[in-house]
């Protein structure tokens, strides 16, 4: 049990958690080195924004004839 820091040493205790921390930071860049490369690639093309735009405004549409028909049903 030699290498278990004791509990009223904070210094051993601190430098375990700062070595911790820098583990942690080592494991997520291994995960994310790839993901820019992979972000960079991705094609985003102006047909799929149309289509977006095509539903945007039916939905608006249709959120528009349900409000003038229930105000001009209630009024």
């Amino acid at each position: 049990m030699e290498n278990v820091p004791d509990h009223r040493d904070k210094s051993a205790i601190y430098k375990l958690e700062e070595n911790t921390m820098i583990n942690r930071s080592y494991v997520m860049r291994d995960q994310v080195r790839h993901v820019v490369q992979d972000i960079e690639s991705c094609n985003i093309t102006r047909l799929n924004r149309r289509s977006e735009t095509q539903l945007h405004l039916i939905a608006v549409s249709v959120v528009t004839f349900v409000y003038i028909l229930a105000a001009a049903v209630s009024g």
